[in-house]
């Protein structure tokens, strides 16, 4: 009895080894606190009520060392842009990863979804793998006892 029980054991050991591989990496939380941080930042600096005096630091720069973009439209409203990630944007408007101060929803919003989908996919193969394993032992021991 205290056999199996160990068994059951290492296999819950090895299902968690599982859980480890496939749980999102922390390099990747990084890359995500940096977008966090620039969309916050773009959101500040176009606020028209934030501070605007020069504390002699120069400009502002966007988690990847590049100056966040300042540009005004014919509405005279401003947008403030960040490259993002690949430090560049296309001439005729954004790609992918830039941020800027009017998006009509935080990048956050898909990364969280994202990394949700990640963890109920890791957490789902890591149960499944210790089910199945201590299902074939457990049908293992009992043929062995016949």
């Amino acid at each position: 009895m205290i056999v199996k029980f160990l068994t059951i054991t290492v296999l819950g050991g090895l299902s968690f080894v599982v859980l480890l591989m496939l749980a999102p990496n922390i390099e990747q939380s990084l890359s995500e606190s940096r977008i966090s941080h620039a969309y916050n930042q773009v959101r500040y600096l176009a606020d028209p009520h934030s501070s605007d005096s020069d504390d002699g630091l120069g400009p502002p720069v966007d988690p990847w060392g590049q100056p966040y973009q300042f540009v005004n439209d014919e509405d005279r409203i401003v947008r403030v842009v960040s490259f993002g990630p690949n430090m560049s944007s296309p001439a005729d408007g954004f790609d992918d990863d830039d941020i800027y101060s009017d998006m009509p929803k935080s990048p956050m919003e898909a990364i969280k979804r994202e990394k949700n989908l990640q963890w109920l996919f890791a957490f789902g193969i890591s149960i499944a793998t210790w089910i199945l394993l201590t299902i074939a032992f457990l049908r293992s021991t009992r043929c062995v006892q016949k």
